[in-house]
């Protein structure tokens, strides 16, 4: 009998305790309704902010990209020319080492034979004239010319043997600007290599940059929507609670029921 009346009263407690915290529960609910509103709505708001700034950040990085995508393209152009123009210069190096190495050269000494042959002549000659000049039946002036021809073709002939060792010299500078110029070629070849990775390296990170803009609208896109329908959230999640408050609180009475029907039974 005193256990029954002591459930009793225990029920009786718990149903007041219950009525008690359904009604503060509901209170409750309805009282921080407007601050959990206003801080989500503060919430988001700031995030979206955020995202903004980080989608002007992304434009910024991209317009960059693209400038500098644009400089690679217009220095991959200079060293193309630059290129080029060493192409064009190893070529003409070429050219003037087999003038100055070899055709200059033989051009000389077949020169300088042909002149040593003509001396000959011109000897022969000289004599003929001046024993001609000579005989005395003959009315010609004698024939004493300052300088002898075979004499001027033996001048012209010296005069050609400093242009062998002078053509020599400008071919060993000539060969030496040609190395200069292929070392110059394969740096320009490297160069020309780095600048196409850096190029891509580019225009991957442009398409990196595009893939975090798409997210970032994607995301501000649904922050925004969540915040428009955010009032709507919280109070449906205001209104369930409230029912199942009023649920607990209507329980509360069969409890009190019970209690009543424990301490009053015999």
């Amino acid at each position: 009998m005193k256990l029954r009346k002591i459930i009793g009263y225990l029920f009786f407690i718990f149903a007041i305790l219950g009525v008690v915290f359904s009604l503060l529960g509901i209170y409750q609910v309805w009282m921080i309704r407007p601050r959990i509103i206003s801080e989500t709505d503060g919430q988001l708001k700031i995030i979206i902010q955020a995202l903004e700034t980080t989608q002007d950040g992304l434009a910024i990085v991209d317009q960059s990209l693209q400038t500098s995508g644009q400089d690679v393209v217009s220095i991959k152009k200079a060293i193309d020319a630059l290129a080029s123009s060493v192409e064009s210069s190893d070529a003409l190096l070429d050219s003037l080492s087999k003038l100055t190495g070899d055709e200059i050269p033989k051009t000389v000494q077949s020169t300088q034979a042909s002149l040593t042959s003509a001396q000959t002549s011109a000897q022969l000659i000289d004599d003929i004239l001046g024993a001609l000049t000579q005989i005395p039946l003959l009315p010609l002036d004698p024939y004493k010319p300052d300088v002898p021809l075979h004499t001027s073709l033996k001048n012209v002939s010296t005069s050609l043997d400093t242009l062998p060792k002078s053509m020599k010299d400008i071919h060993d500078n000539l060969e030496t600007g040609r190395g200069n110029l292929e070392t110059m070629k394969g740096e320009l070849k490297k160069i020309s290599t780095s600048i196409n990775k850096m190029g891509e390296n580019l225009a991957e990170a442009r398409n990196v940059v595009k893939q975090y803009q798409d997210s970032t609208t994607r995301l501000k896109s649904s922050l925004e929507s969540a915040q428009q329908n955010s009032p709507q959230w919280i109070n449906g999640a205001a209104w369930v609670l409230t029912f199942l408050l009023s649920w607990f609180f209507i329980f509360q009475f069969i409890l009190f029921y019970q209690a009543v029907d424990f301490i009053g039974r015999k």
